[in-house]
């Protein structure tokens, strides 16, 4: 599920700007810029009733400028990127992107924005079909 949302972004970035350079594992030493980086901070899934999980999926864009300290390109940036991941391809349709905010450190944009998917499996644990309860009362 975590790649596919990756793979969602890069394909929404790419989107948007045809030539990115979209990095979705450690970058390899020699950086070109201007380039991005995608790291999940901090996934999650939890068990829902019936047999479905829920997905909660943080990401960090890293956006690396191609001129140092243009506060400018990182602002631009900010703003294509708010409109490119807003809803992103997954699974035949669209993602909605939630909890979209970004900052600058060190010269870099970091864009965080959060997916949230259900999964539901189907087949696997057979439901109950009928229940059938013999009540009565018993004297003292």
């Amino acid at each position: 599920m975590v790649n596919e949302i990756v793979e969602g972004v890069a394909a929404a970035i790419r989107a948007k700007i045809p030539d990115a350079r979209v990095w979705q594992m450690d970058i390899a030493q020699g950086l070109e810029t201007p380039c991005f980086f995608i790291a999940a901070l901090s996934p999650s899934v939890e068990r829902r009733p019936g047999g479905g999980t829920w997905w909660r999926v943080p990401l960090d864009v890293h956006y690396f400028p191609q001129a140092d300290g243009d506060n400018g390109e990182l602002m631009g940036m900010a703003d294509t990127l708010s409109l490119a991941l807003e809803a992103i391809p997954f699974a035949g349709g669209k993602l909605r992107g939630t909890s979209r905010h970004f900052e600058t450190e060190d010269g870099v944009l970091h864009f965080m924005v959060t997916y949230e998917a259900s999964m539901v499996v189907t087949g696997g644990i057979p439901m109950m079909e009928t229940l059938a309860i013999d009540q009565g009362t018993t004297e003292r």
